[in-house]
């Protein structure tokens, strides 16, 4: 299920917000039904959590191990690959963002994926 919500996240820009609204709720029942009371020190219980954030992770590591390579010809074989590829990035992007609004993904785990994303350290970023 956590791929699936991941991958259409990711291809379908417009559902964004719903999709980090239905893992809102997912986790909010996930640790329900394991008796824990859904507050913010407490979504580390997530399994559900814990999977998305590691989609997010390897999505975004994948997408920089094998760095895209620009062109602005659209006659060459790569162009539209690339181009599938950039809409990817920007969805994780953007999904991040909804899932940090919808405070599934902290604070701190947001910036470092953004400082990793502008190729920061630790200490770059503060």
């Amino acid at each position: 299920m956590v791929e699936t919500i991941f991958r259409k996240a990711q291809k379908e820009h417009s559902y964004i917000s719903f999709y980090a609204k239905l893992c809102s709720t997912i986790i909010k029942l996930e640790l329900e039904s394991k008796g824990i009371k859904a507050t913010p020190s407490n979504l580390k219980e997530s399994t559900f959590r814990i999977k998305m954030l590691s989609s997010c992770k390897a999505s975004f590591e994948s997408f920089f191990q094998d760095p895209p390579k620009v062109t602005m010809d659209v006659n060459d074989e790569n162009y539209e690959k690339e181009i599938g590829r950039t809409k990817k990035l920007f969805g994780n992007i953007e999904f991040c963002g909804d899932l940090h609004r919808h405070r599934i993904l902290s604070d701190q785990t947001l910036w470092s994926v953004f400082n990793g994303l502008l190729g920061l350290s630790k200490e770059d970023g503060e």
